[in-house]
């Protein structure tokens, strides 16, 4: 007759975090942002920065045109995670 005994071992690596951390912000990026504020600024086109919509916390964009009604957005592929991304389904 064979005894064993099972004990739970302990995990000492710690648990993967479940959601993916934003990429870094880029020079380039925050160039165009500049770039495109300066363009704004001397055509004289009302705008507004970081617009983000009040009934989703999802999306959220660099400018929005106010007189023209368009969203405007530098780099939105790395912060939501590609075409397939995190956000793809959340419309």
């Amino acid at each position: 007759m064979k005894m064993t005994t099972s004990r739970k071992q302990k995990s000492t690596h710690q648990k993967k975090s479940r959601s993916k951390r934003l990429p870094k912000v880029k020079d380039a990026y925050l160039e165009a942002e500049e770039e495109s504020e300066q363009a704004l600024n001397v055509l004289g086109i009302k705008y507004e920065k970081k617009f983000q919509f009040k009934s989703t916390k999802h999306w959220r964009f660099d400018f929005h045109l106010i007189e023209h009604r368009v969203l405007v957005e530098i780099s939105g592929g790395p912060w939501s995670g590609g075409r397939k991304g995190k956000l793809a389904n959340k419309a």
